[in-house]
């Protein structure tokens, strides 16, 4: 096969082939590497990679394996069906003739063998490891993050800029595991130096001893995450197995998940991080590996990304939808917050059961971006979060009449009835009821990212925001600034739409205070108003019905416009029955001052104001935009400023 004229996609095309799975295109300017994560196919982004790599003179790799995940991560391999290496100096005219060759500069070479089957990852490192070490290949070239030079690209470490070329690619040459492994299984390394297995069990360090003597009450706070861990990679470097590290590990008084109800699930997870960390170690039991170097991008200094002007120009982004029209964007990341009993809790139901569902939230608004759901919430009863959400798949016509079973309640029952379901329609919604998540422990914020990366969710609902932040000052910028940028990296990364539930502060009620938009009501630091992208904000309407709440609903957008605030007036009923009522109206400033100017010719901005609960400035300037008003005053009038504006229903003023 010609492969004079192949150009660097025409390679990738051979070695990822039609495969799926993240990939990486990395570059290296001097020390430094830039990775380039893409899910593979994709080849036009690729092409964009390349061309703006070759213009800026970068040096180009690419991963030889696939990831089930973004980033390159060990334990995220695809099941290999190459082998490869970075043979140096040794001519790649060797036994067995790889599939592929190339040479990354003047008489330095790369190669990879293709396999007749993918092989599992733990499999394929023994596999991959013992054939560079019987080559005499470079001994840190064949791990399973490896990169290797891109052929159709240029080698800047010298001053000539030595293509990277193919010299051969011969399909024919495909070989079994097993008869690679014939050839090349007297040069691996015992088990422990390549994977996660253990050489065989030596005595308790001395140091892990001290360590597990130490009584409960002398372990200082703080510190037991940093001993745990100590204790745990102590005793995998013995040789101990998981079995016993746990058996030892959690009598210990640095057992930090001790009476927890996943304790021994979050204990085992974690010594199994041990066993694997000290598994790529080079140990006193296993030779140095003379001549290794570091692996690639991962084990060098990185430079922070970045990307060109034409690249981001051209770059295939998803069109911006909405998740619920004029209610909450796609993918987006905010506040529902509120004055309390202002049902803050039952939109957040309501929008996750409507996004779930496909439904139309509150029956009214539609939604454009239906999907998976996942909702947290710590502060109430499970009963009130399934009553509620009986009633809300009720009103959604979730559940039909005829699979609804009433039947009269216990004596002491809050409510009169109790309500049984045969067969409500499923959707794709899930809970976690008073599971205690707290994102400032790294183990929960490693559990929550994994059901991100499960579900793939289109909404994650947190309620509320101060039991889930692990105690941290709200009104401290320096607190909320970890959880808040933590929280838009999933949201970024998964594609997810995050709704934090929360609390507003008291309004101002002295005379003479400065009205806030609903949005800087929220309670703690400013940084919350400012994090938002997408934000639903609830201030109590008085309601003269018995049993009714009502809500003025705030919707607020930073890439969209303005929208209307909503009127929503709930009656939820008593626990156990389902016909809830719920009225949706646009709320309308311009309306109600219209109404109150009728209702008291020449009443003061600054009155009228008040009486709304709005800013005076925002009052004056609907009144003058409406043709239903008349201005007068504002100048040298008494009683400070607003005070000498007037309003009047238009060809109605007094003197």
């Amino acid at each position: 096969m010609d492969v004079s004229q192949w150009v660097s996609e025409d390679f990738l095309d051979v070695v990822w082939g039609d495969r799926q799975g993240w990939v990486d295109i990395p570059t290296k300017v001097g020390q430094y590497w830039v990775p380039y994560h893409i899910k593979w196919p994709n080849e036009g982004v690729a092409t964009l990679r390349l061309d703006a790599a070759n213009r800026d003179e970068e040096n180009v790799y690419f991963s030889c394996g696939m990831f089930r995940e973004r980033g390159r991560n060990y334990d995220d391999l695809l099941k290999p069906a190459w082998l490869w290496a970075d043979l140096d100096e040794v001519s790649p005219e060797v036994v067995p003739v790889p599939t592929l060759a190339w040479e990354s500069s003047t008489e330095r070479y790369q190669a990879m063998w293709k396999l007749t089957r993918s092989v599992k990852p733990e499999v394929w490192e023994r596999l991959n490891q013992a054939l560079s070490y019987s080559l005499g290949a470079d001994k840190g070239g064949w791990d399973r993050t490896q990169v290797l030079r891109l052929p159709g690209t240029f080698n800047y470490k010298y001053p000539d800029h030595p293509p990277v070329r193919v010299m051969w690619y011969k399909p024919e040459l495909m070989y079994s595991p097993r008869s690679i492994w014939d050839m090349v299984k007297g040069h691996a390394l015992p088990v422990r130096a390549v994977g996660s297995g253990q050489l065989a069990k030596r005595p308790m360090p001395g140091k892990a001893r001290a360590l597990l003597r130490v009584p409960s009450d002398a372990v200082v706070a703080g510190e037991r995450s940093d001993r745990m861990w100590e204790l745990e990679c102590l005793l995998a470097e013995a040789g101990w197995g998981e079995d016993e590290i746990y058996e030892a590990v959690s009598e210990s008084a640095w057992n930090k998940w001790a009476g927890s109800r996943l304790e021994e699930r979050q204990l085992r997870r974690e010594i199994g991080k041990a066993i694997r960390h000290v598994g790529q170690k080079v140990t006193p039991m296993t030779p140095p590996l003379e001549g290794s170097k570091l692996a690639g991008p991962t084990e060098e200094p990185e430079r922070f990304p970045s990307e060109h002007y034409d690249s981001f120009l051209a770059k295939n982004l998803p069109d911006p939808k909405w998740l619920v029209e004029d209610v909450w964007t796609a993918g987006s990341h905010g506040i529902i917050g509120g004055d309390p009993k202002t049902s803050k809790t039952g939109l957040a139901l309501a929008l996750a059961l409507a996004v779930s569902s496909g439904k139309p939230f509150l029956g009214k608004y539609r939604v454009h971006t239906p999907g998976p759901v996942w909702f947290v919430q710590q502060e109430n009863a499970p009963w009130m979060i399934q009553d509620r959400l009986r009633k809300l798949a009720y009103f959604y016509k979730l559940i039909p009449h005829q699979d609804v079973v009433r039947e009269k309640a216990d004596p002491g029952a809050l409510g009169g009835y109790t309500i049984d379901i045969g067969f409500p329609e499923n959707v794709p919604l899930r809970f976690s009821n008073n599971e205690g998540l707290n994102l400032s422990d790294e183990d929960h914020r490693e559990m929550f990212e994994n059901e991100l990366k499960m579900q793939r969710p289109a909404l994650v609902i947190i309620d509320p925001l101060y039991l889930a932040f692990g105690g941290a000052d709200t009104d401290r910028a320096t607190q909320m600034y970890p959880f808040i940028a933590w929280l838009l990296e999933m949201s970024n990364t998964y594609s997810t739409a995050i709704a934090l539930v929360h609390h507003f502060g008291k309004k101002p009620t002295a005379p003479g205070s400065a009205q806030r938009r609903a949005g800087q009501r929220l309670l703690g630091s400013t940084t919350l108003h400012g994090w938002v992208d997408s934000a639903l904000y609830c201030e109590h309407l008085d309601e003269d019905r018995p049993g009714w709440v009502g809500a003025r609903v705030e919707p607020e957008f930073r890439s969209m416009a303005p929208r209307k605030p909503i009127e929503v007036h709930l009656r939820w009923g008593a626990p156990g029955e389902l016909g809830m009522k719920c009225e949706v109206k646009r709320f309308d400033l311009t309306e109600m001052i219209v109404e109150a100017v009728t209702e008291e010719p020449g009443v003061t901005v600054v009155r009228l104001a008040e009486r709304l609960g709005w800013d005076r400035r925002t009052v004056l300037g609907r009144a003058r935009d409406s043709e239903m008003i008349e201005v007068t005053g504002g100048r040298g009038g008494r009683g400070g400023r607003g005070q000498s504006y007037r309003l009047f229903p238009n060809g109605n003023e007094s003197d």
